[in-house]
């Protein structure tokens, strides 16, 4: 997801110049009609003509500018572009799809459990290994008994939030992100948050 989101500032930078060449139906036309597979590749495909421009840019110093203009973008996009949107649900749905695991990592984990050693964030950590095992009700069961420990761990929403969407309980999951955009101060998790829940409501459309 990091390197999606920094493509996406790519995106923001190209949308503050100003002589645009492009607008948000475009770069849709251009990202639906690419040839690529990767989500990745078909976006930074569509933005290559703009690489020239982005020095010409006196605005790109401004970071508060760039992050409004990136939210707005990439907002346009998930709402207008059917292909995008649907390719940027599938990037959030194989969010631990890489990830790999031993059972000596589950056994480490469970023992701190056991001891009661960080509990409450190493039955997150665990509910995670359970989510790249497709264990998703064991997952969810150890998400609920980290919130009741501490209702305060952005971590367990995220989980649980994408469990819900997994399960296509939108409305659960929605809430969840919600929450996790409440309690964090991380400014790139409330981005991402804020991108999770319009995906999630075009994904009840």
């Amino acid at each position: 997801m990091r390197e999606t989101f920094r493509i996406l500032i790519c995106l923001l930078i190209l949308s503050g110049c100003r002589n645009k060449n492009y607008s948000t139906e475009s770069i849709c036309n251009c990202y639906s009609e690419s040839e690529l597979t990767q989500f990745d590749q078909k976006l930074n495909g569509c933005l290559s003509e703009f690489n020239a421009e982005l020095n010409q840019n006196e605005k790109l110093n401004s970071e508060e500018l760039y992050k409004v203009e990136l939210t707005k973008l990439t907002k346009n996009l998930i709402s207008n572009c059917e292909q995008y949107q649907k390719d940027f649900n599938e990037v959030l749905l194989n969010k631990y799809s890489n990830r790999k695991i031993t059972e000596i990592q589950r056994n480490e984990l469970l023992e701190k459990i056991n001891n009661n050693e960080n509990k409450t964030v190493n039955l997150i950590r665990l509910s995670e290994l359970e989510i790249v095992n497709k264990n998703f009700e064991q997952a969810e069961k150890l998400i609920n008994q980290s919130i009741k420990l501490d209702s305060n761990i952005e971590s367990a929403y995220l989980a649980r939030g994408f469990l819900y969407h997994k399960k296509s309980d939108f409305q659960k999951a929605i809430s969840d992100f919600q929450i996790m955009r409440e309690i964090t101060k991380n400014n790139e998790l409330k981005y991402m948050a804020d991108l999770w829940i319009l995906n999630l409501k075009e994904e009840i459309k």
